[in-house]
């Protein structure tokens, strides 16, 4: 195990690329159980890559971290990851995800923010059939979203069977946005 990014750790502007089925998987940290992903970094998953059963405190499966950019493409996804805060995804200061191509986020868990943990003016983008679903947590099951931040829900994607004590699909609050953009 690791203090940051249990599996990969990327800082500075650097990029990482995942294709073809690759997996970041059985790794653990104190943030970022699969990755850490911080200083305008970017990491990208296509081709049915994956980040999964990963554990961390922050980000069971990526910490996205000061100004990074997560994307999932080509049916990719993060699943059954587990953390504190973001049981998929920790994403914070000013960070980036970004769904496509039937790419999601499910069957991960947290006490906040069960799929993704979004916080401090970030924003979490789904367009093409994305998913956020089969995730659990305390609050926002699908995804937590705080401070400032957005949500940005485009053409036929989905927030579906999440589970919380309050926002099973979405919590947002304290100045934050959840948009429906056709």
């Amino acid at each position: 195990s690791a203090y940051n990014g249990g599996g990969i750790f990327t800082h500075t502007q650097s990029v990482i690329e995942l294709n073809d089925q690759s997996r970041i998987s059985a790794n653990i940290a104190e943030n970022g159980g699969g990755i850490w992903s911080s200083d305008s970094s970017t990491v990208n998953l296509n081709d049915y890559s994956s980040i999964s059963d990963n554990g961390a405190t922050r980000g069971g499966g990526i910490y996205n971290y000061y100004g990074s950019t997560l994307s999932l493409y080509g049916q990719s996804s993060i699943s059954e990851n587990a953390a504190t805060y973001g049981g998929g995804v920790y994403n914070l200061d000013s960070s980036s995800v970004y769904l496509f191509e039937n790419g999601g986020i499910s069957n991960n868990s947290a006490i906040w923010g069960g799929g993704i943990y979004s916080n401090f003016y970030s924003t979490v983008n789904l367009f093409d059939s994305s998913y956020v679903r089969d995730n659990a947590a305390y609050e926002g099951g699908g995804i937590f979203n705080l401070d400032n931040s957005a949500i940005n829900l485009y053409n036929n994607c989905h927030i579906s069977n999440n589970t919380a004590a309050r926002g099973g699909g979405i919590f947002n609050g304290l100045n934050s946005t959840v948009n429906l953009i056709s």
